[in-house]
């Protein structure tokens, strides 16, 4: 998706109004991830809500997916390797 200048504005505008109502606790960040979720479209919206439903119900299945030190472990040691090549 290309960037227009129409599109800069009104993520301008709309980073003005957030500033202007909740100032303290934004940042960039925040703003722009905050706009892509208001602005993403309705498929990617509803994929999103169907990938969450299905993980409730393998969770209600008894599924619990992997321990998290065991996925950090993998990944770390993939991402090292793949830094030292």
């Amino acid at each position: 998706m290309s960037i227009t200048q129409e599109k800069i504005e009104q993520f301008r505008e709309f980073a003005m109004e957030r500033l202007a109502t909740d100032a303290t606790s934004l940042n960039m960040v925040d703003l722009a991830a905050e706009w892509e979720f208001e602005h993403e479209s309705q498929e990617h919206q509803q994929h999103d809500v169907a990938a969450v439903n299905a993980s409730l119900r393998d969770m209600d299945a008894g599924q619990t997916g992997r321990p998290m030190s065991e996925f950090l472990a993998e990944f770390r040691q993939r991402n090292q390797s793949q830094t030292e090549q």
